[in-house]
């Protein structure tokens, strides 16, 4: 394999500081990933080594997001909207070698609390996540994606002192589809 390919990724935000506790924000972002190794199975690849379908090469990720700050003493809240578009080229060996899109739009809650020497994280994340695009199986489009729980949680609490921490981690999720 002998290819070489250059994308452009990046992302602009805002922070509004509504007063001496919160702030509102804002946030659109564009990145991605390359694909490497998965493409030696497809069509992607030229017999040379090098691209012969460059849309396989980088799937892109586009995300914007607003949200809410919240900051007073010992309490922190922070609320975020977000809604992306992924891309994803693959290669599974029940599939074979396939391209899907996705959309996702949710909410995420943050907090974190702290009484004297003890501290409690938390968050959770709701997720509204559909495939518009499946080429291996267009009967797929309108599904939610695989792994992709509707609700994610964690709750950390934990002792502080000078010398030490110690606490402990829940994380959770609803069920996802593993195929």
């Amino acid at each position: 394999i002998d290819y070489g390919y250059d994308y452009l990724s990046y992302s602009f935000g805002v922070n509004y500081r509504i007063g001496a506790t919160s702030s509102v924000f804002a946030r659109h972002s564009r990145g991605a990933r390359a694909n490497a190794d998965r493409l030696i199975f497809g069509p992607a690849i030229s017999a040379t080594g090098g691209i012969s379908d460059e849309g396989a090469v980088v799937d892109f990720v586009r995300q914007t997001e607003i949200g809410f700050k919240y900051r007073t003493g010992p309490l922190q809240v922070y609320l975020t909207g977000f809604h992306s578009r992924t891309e994803e080229t693959n290669f599974d060996f029940g599939l074979g070698f396939f391209s899907n899109r996705y959309r996702a739009y949710g909410v995420e809650a943050e907090t974190q609390v702290r009484f004297g020497i003890f501290q409690i994280n938390a968050a959770a994340t709701w997720t509204d996540a559909e495939i518009t695009e499946a080429s291996a199986s267009p009967a797929l489009v309108g599904n939610r994606p695989r792994r992709q729980a509707d609700f994610v949680y964690q709750i950390s609490p934990q002792i502080r002192t000078d010398a030490f921490t110690l606490g402990a981690s829940l994380i959770g999720t609803t069920d996802s589809f593993a195929q």
